[in-house]
């Protein structure tokens, strides 16, 4: 998601660890103001907000990105620290120590546009992704079955975990401002010209070129 250089995390990885083996959903729904709970562990909706808003500055100062909408950086946020934190809870069983290495904020595009918080934010999500990588690579293939695992998602996400995939949960509570953000909301990709018409309350990155896909 984020960038240093064409920086690739370990996050898309991760959630697909979590999601290949299906997940502990627990049937009660995490505190209020929080977006999702791994073992204790809580990543906050304030803190979500914010790293949504870092990863936005983020795509904006990239000159290769594209843009996305909003929901969907948002929903891939949730997923990566979903996927991360299982990792983590499970080398904490294991007994193994992950350490990430120093964030070097000249490597990440936008990040002084960002303010102090989602600087803050950013940080943690990465060094987060990075201890998740280790752990990832220590299990080899002895994946976590995330299944024994407490794991809460707010139903305000419309997200759970069906048949070992990130799904919707069909009882979506937020309310889409337009068609074109329905549409964002449906799709993970969405083409140039759903982009451009995209609110910019709803667009992630630069607001592409309408027509750039068909060549102007």
């Amino acid at each position: 998601m984020f960038r240093t250089r064409r920086l690739v995390s370990a996050s898309a990885a991760l959630a697909a660890a979590v999601s290949l083996a299906g997940c502990g959903l627990t049937e009660d729904v995490p505190r209020p103001g929080v977006a999702a709970e791994v073992e204790g562990t809580t990543l906050s909706l304030v803190d979500l907000e914010d790293l949504l808003d870092a990863a936005c500055i983020n795509a904006s100062a990239m000159e290769d990105a594209s843009a996305s909408s909003r929901d969907a950086t948002q929903l891939s946020l949730l997923q990566q620290w979903i996927g991360s934190s299982v990792l983590l809870a499970y080398a904490d069983e294991q007994g193994w120590e992950t350490v990430a290495p120093d964030l070097d904020e000249r490597q990440i595009p936008g990040w002084d546009e960002m303010d102090t918080r989602q600087q803050e934010v950013l940080g943690d999500y990465l060094a987060r992704q990075q201890r998740a990588e280790q752990a990832l690579q220590a299990a080899g293939d002895d994946v976590p079955d995330p299944a024994g695992f407490e794991v809460e998602i707010n139903p305000v996400f419309d997200l759970t975990i069906t048949d070992g995939a990130f799904a919707p949960a069909d009882d979506q509570l937020s309310v889409a401002v337009s068609d074109e953000a329905v549409a964002a909301s449906e799709q993970t990709e969405l083409s140039d010209e759903q982009l451009a018409a995209l609110p910019d309350s709803q667009l992630c990155g630069t607001r592409p070129e309408p027509g750039a896909a068909l060549g102007g």
